[in-house]
């Protein structure tokens, strides 16, 4: 028989399980399951089941029939009550839309507010304000760029006060860990990590040791390179600068099988050096980046996706789990996952066989940028900051 701290435990973790369901999993209009599935599932009587259900409607959360069941409803703030989103010069759209929809299926409210005039505001005006996404914090300089709020701030990664307010943030040592399991699983051993660098929690930093981690596990260690930035890059520039460094680097020796790329810009440096130095195409190494924004020879290269719809989405869940009291305690971090989009340069003399097609390849075309990225923009930040 179970303790009654077992029970109030599993009490703990059925609440928490259906406040998830409520805000990630099922939509407004969506059922929940029976009162016997969850007592079940959960190892606790129908009582207990009942208990939280009430609690859960005393939330807002559900409403119950004798008839249907329980199910999640609309949730409404009053119109003068809103979370707010930092604009600044550079467009969003996407995460943006993320945070706005996933807010708008939640019942609340966006505001968009310029962030450089926040600080110009005096603490009445925000009296409604029920949290703010922005960046609040210069990692470069170590200090804080926005006022201290009474409402939660969530942000983005390291531009974020790590004493004060949460942060979302990709999760670069997962993606790191997804794009050498798929270069091992294709064969190559031999593969070298380009654009380490900055301090360990520095996306540089995080992409390199997943991708020592997942070399490790494959009882690869000793044939893992790497190939470190010689200063932390401030832009896309730097990027560029710091591939083709690493590609004159590498020249002097035999290529490896395999690039990891800590950014596609980082690729696109590497392989335009290729291209001018004239390295023949069947000793191109694979390479695979971060962002999925690079064409190279009119060619789009294997790459992490990086969703800025669930950037936004992550961050309102993540705010509004702050704001209801569901979140307590020390500012916390949640990490997005990456999407492996792979395509022919993940593949072994991936060079040649394109120009077999293709005879002008890659000559006569360049590295470019497909389009923008938000990881290679500030997010709701006046400041500049370096991109991923």
């Amino acid at each position: 028989m179970a303790t009654r701290q077992e029970i109030e435990t599993r009490k703990t973790e059925l609440l928490q399980d259906l406040r998830d369901r409520c805000f990630r999993s099922i939509h407004v209009g969506g059922m929940l399951p029976s009162l016997r599935s969850l007592s079940d599932q959960h190892q606790v009587s129908v009582t207990v089941v009942r208990q939280v259900m009430q609690q859960l409607r005393e939330e807002g959360l559900i409403e119950t029939t004798s008839t249907s069941g329980s199910r999640v409803v609309v949730r409404q703030f009053d119109l003068d009550q809103a979370f707010l989103y930092g604009s600044s010069e550079y467009e969003h759209t996407d995460e943006l839309c993320g945070f706005t929809e996933r807010m708008g299926e939640l019942g609340a409210y966006v505001l968009e507010v310029p962030i450089n005039t926040i600080s110009s505001f005096d603490a009445s005006h925000w009296k409604t304000v029920r949290g703010l996404w922005a960046n609040t914090f210069d990692p470069d300089i170590g200090q804080r760029i926005q006022p201290y709020f009474d409402f939660p701030v969530v942000g983005f990664a390291s531009h974020t006060d790590p004493e004060t307010d949460d942060s979302v943030r990709w999760a670069d040592f997962d993606g790191a860990v997804a794009a050498t399991q798929h270069l091992v699983g294709l064969g190559h051993q031999h593969i070298v990590f380009v654009g380490e660098f900055g301090c360990p929690s520095e996306w540089g930093a995080q992409r390199a040791e997943g991708f020592r981690h997942a070399m490790a596990e494959h009882g690869l260690i000793t044939r893992a390179r790497y190939v470190l930035a010689p200063y932390v890059p401030q832009n896309e520039n730097d990027l560029y600068e710091i591939g083709k460094t690493a590609a004159l680097e590498l020249l002097g020796n035999p290529l490896p099988d395999a690039i990891i790329a800590c950014n596609d810009a980082v690729a696109g440096g590497f392989l335009n050096q290729l291209s001018e130095s004239r390295v023949p195409l069947n000793l191109w190494p694979a390479i695979i980046g971060f962002d999925d924004v690079l064409s190279f020879g009119g060619q789009s290269i294997s790459s992490m996706r990086m969703d800025p719809r669930a950037i936004g989405t992550a961050a309102a869940d993540l705010l509004w789990q702050r704001a209801m009291g569901q979140i307590v305690g020390p500012p916390t971090f949640r990490s997005v996952p990456m999407r492996l989009v792979p395509r022919m340069t993940s593949q072994a003399r991936w060079a040649s066989r394109v120009q077999q097609i293709f005879p002008d390849f890659p000559v006569t075309m360049p590295a470019v940028h497909r389009s923008a990225d938000i990881s290679t923009m500030p997010m709701a930040d006046s400041h500049p900051q370096p991109i991923s």
